[in-house]
């Protein structure tokens, strides 16, 4: 068993250091559950404008390509870190729980304040009957003419293979 975290779970960026706003809304990369049980998905960005609440959507498909793309409904739980000008002064999540949606919609605050959230999703939780082994996050931002710098980071979760590569879900 790896003593260091980046030895056990694969880092997978969606989008890094970008600008999120009602202009360029952020398409997330899908990436590929087949070897993995469970993807974390952990959303940050700095202090925004007001009316930018954040609103990320899951999607699910049967390859990285986006075949048969359709949104999912998995997350009941989200972890959420947040406050006006820096995290330093919140040193937990505070867990939050939501009726199952594909959504995760921030917080009255959430648009001018500096925002954490985390969930996760569960491979056996998506249309597994039809082949849908896929996933990906979007972000956007309620209609306003603010910006936000944001990043979104996937974390490959309890691998079937520890210590083996990642299968190509490409087909």
């Amino acid at each position: 068993m790896p003593n260091v975290f980046v030895e056990a779970c694969n880092i997978v960026p969606a989008f890094t250091g970008v600008v999120v706003d009602t202009d360029t809304n952020q398409t997330g990369d899908y990436v590929c559950l087949k070897d993995y049980g469970k993807v974390g998905v952990l959303y940050a960005k700095a202090a925004g404008t007001n009316t930018d609440i954040p609103t990320l959507t899951v999607y699910q498909a049967t390859s990285t390509a986006g075949a048969g793309a359709k949104v999912a409904t998995v997350v009941d739980t989200v972890w959420i870190k947040q406050l006006a000008t820096t995290l330093t002064g919140t040193p937990t999540f505070t867990k939050t729980a939501q009726t199952l949606a594909s959504t995760v919609v921030g917080n009255a605050t959430s648009d001018t304040e500096v925002l954490m959230e985390y969930f996760e999703i569960n491979a056996e939780d998506l249309d597994v009957d039809n082949a849908f082994d896929c996933v990906r996050v979007d972000v956007a931002n309620a209609a306003s003419a603010g910006t936000s710098y944001a990043c979104l980071l996937y974390l490959m979760l309890d691998p079937k293979y520890p210590g083996a590569t990642a299968v190509d879900c490409t087909t």
